[in-house]
């Protein structure tokens, strides 16, 4: 199990597809992925942005020198969300499957899902297996995946890979709301605060949920 590197907030989500891999943009393998929207005055989601920036910009500076001074494109994890310039955008993605080229042998991954909701926090966290619709309440542990190819443009990047997500409130599907709907919250000062209002694990469980370890 590789070693996980980034643990976010609990944040909304938008298009998720944790449960089953999306195989639009890559129909032989599939793609697990999913989106995090992060107000850009949350001083807890700047914290995190900050940590993924850092590292971004180390591996940006990295490769630029290795490709003699300018890169032809870079991708980042991080972006300002097009629906709202207040809101940064934090993509995650893994390959659902894949061949190893130095022996050739097939394999498959899955991000973990748990349960942490205020019902399954009463008994013990359980995998979690309904799917995931946008406007649910996530918390993404990820490894990062860094790449550079001076072949293909001098191009180079950060991915997110969601190797753990815990799942403290699920929007089925059927029941999520419009992607301008979902963003437009405001953030507080505390690890769970999401269109101004606070929700809690249950009434005698008050601690901070980022500081929560995996």
């Amino acid at each position: 199990m590789p070693r996980i590197e980034l643990v976010s907030p609990v944040s909304l989500c938008t298009w998720p597809h944790l449960s089953e891999p999306d195989y639009n943009f890559k129909p032989d393998i599939g793609e697990y992925n999913v989106t995090l929207l992060i107000n850009k005055t949350w001083k807890e989601g700047v914290a995190y942005v900050d940590e993924i920036n850092s590292m971004v910009n180390e591996w940006q500076a990295r490769c630029t020198s290795d490709a003699g001074g300018e890169l032809g494109v870079f991708h980042s994890p991080v972006k300002t969300y097009k629906h709202d310039d207040t809101i940064w955008a934090i993509k995650f993605g893994m390959n659902a499957k894949g061949t190893e080229k130095a022996t050739g042998r097939d394999w498959e991954q899955r991000p973990t899902l748990i349960d942490v909701s205020t019902q399954a926090k009463k008994k013990s966290p359980r995998p979690f297996e309904d799917a995931i619709g946008r406007g649910s309440h996530l918390q993404v542990a990820a490894q990062p995946y860094m790449w550079f190819s001076k072949s293909k443009g001098k191009m180079a990047g950060v991915k997110l890979q969601p190797r753990k997500v815990l799942v403290y409130r699920c929007v089925p599907p059927e029941s999520e709301g419009s992607t301008l709907e979902i963003a437009g919250y405001t953030a507080e000062e505390t690890s769970y605060v999401i269109n101004g209002e606070k929700f809690d694990l249950s009434e005698d469980d008050k601690d901070d949920v980022a500081n929560q370890e995996f």
